[in-house]
């Protein structure tokens, strides 16, 4: 909304359902990544500057602000495994005018890098819950 509004971009080509599934997929790929951050502030004293840490790493490597084709190789490498890099990318392609077929790979990849972060995510939470019902503290599991 702000593109178009601040910026002039231009959305007459975009299929606005597959932008907001796009937008779906990318939101859980990184809530995934905030359980696995969550599961680490539990063990953290500094989590704001865990987070914010990997926050601003995410802007560098996701292509968010930065093109990744312009980046090393090595951060196109690690980028590969971070969420947000391929739904950018889709959504820029539906801006364009891309079809389903030529976003589902990136779709399909955030979904799973998404599942992925999730399910470390939660074995470690369930680690940590262990720990704590062994050792009868909640405190530096």
């Amino acid at each position: 909304m702000w593109g178009v509004v601040l910026l002039g971009l231009d959305m007459s080509q975009t299929n606005i359902g597959l932008l907001a599934l796009t937008i779906l997929v990318t939101t859980l790929s990184t809530c995934g990544l905030g359980l696995l951050m969550g599961c680490i502030g539990l063990i953290t004293v500094n989590i704001m500057f865990v987070n914010n840490t990997v926050y601003f790493l995410l802007l560098i490597f996701s292509g968010a602000n930065i093109p990744l084709n312009i980046l090393p190789t090595w951060v196109q490498v690690i980028s590969s495994g971070l969420p947000l890099t391929r739904g950018i990318a889709a959504a820029r392609a539906l801006i364009t005018g891309a079809s389903w077929q030529d976003i589902a790979p990136f779709v399909g990849g955030e979904l799973a890098v998404g599942l992925v972060y999730g399910f470390l995510g939660y074995i470690l939470f369930s680690w940590f819950e262990i720990q704590a019902k062994r050792s009868g503290k909640l405190e530096n599991v």
